[in-house]
């Protein structure tokens, strides 16, 4: 894993824990000041305010583990590589393509007796 994709788990793993211990807080003062009934109206589903909020504050610790995740892909990936990069997609050796057209069921340009046959 790359330098930077661990500093980038390591970054959202501490958001996320910031904002857990910011949230827990948020609610247990709620319950302390307001009372029970205020805590479980603000953690009611239908209470959109406070899930964009929560939802918000957590976000970014998320999208900080899944560019983490992105990066250790690719660089795994492109450790992976071969040296050599055909120059075809396939890998068609270009002297050979009317042979390897024909293999495949493809007619070459100005064949005749693919175009008649």
């Amino acid at each position: 894993m790359s330098i930077l994709a661990t500093a980038l788990r390591f970054v959202g793993t501490v958001w996320l824990w910031a904002a857990g211990l910011l949230i827990v807080c948020g609610h247990l003062v709620v319950l302390h000041l307001d009372g029970f009934w205020a805590l479980v109206s603000l953690l009611d589903p239908w209470n959109i305010a406070n899930m964009l909020t929560l939802d918000l504050t957590a976000a970014p610790g998320l999208l900080l583990h899944m560019a983490a995740d992105q990066l250790a892909t690719s660089a795994t990936s492109s450790q992976n590589m071969s040296a050599i990069i055909p120059s075809h997609p396939l890998g068609i050796d270009p002297s050979r393509a009317p042979a390897v057209a024909l293999v495949h069921g493809m007619r070459a340009e100005g064949d005749a007796a693919a175009e008649f046959g």
